[in-house]
């Protein structure tokens, strides 16, 4: 059994999408955050989409850059 989840942030500009594999403590820190760092910017999460697929599970969460930082 696989410990880690697929999580894929999924940003509103021109960046990549980024693809992640995270333990459980990885993954609560995240989500128990509203907003986001990543390379320097920040971002809200403006909504999370949870998927099984044959390998595991995925987590999408759509991000929008954050107005507040």
């Amino acid at each position: 059994m696989n410990d880690k989840i697929k999580v894929i942030l999924c940003y509103d500009d021109e960046k990549e999408d980024k693809e992640l594999l995270l333990n459980q403590m990885e993954l609560t820190a995240l989500l128990s955050c509203e907003i986001i760092g990543s390379e320097h910017m920040y971002y809200d999460i403006k909504n999370k989409i949870f998927e099984d697929y044959d390998g595991g599970y995925l987590l999408y969460i759509k991000l929008q850059k954050s107005k507040i930082i």
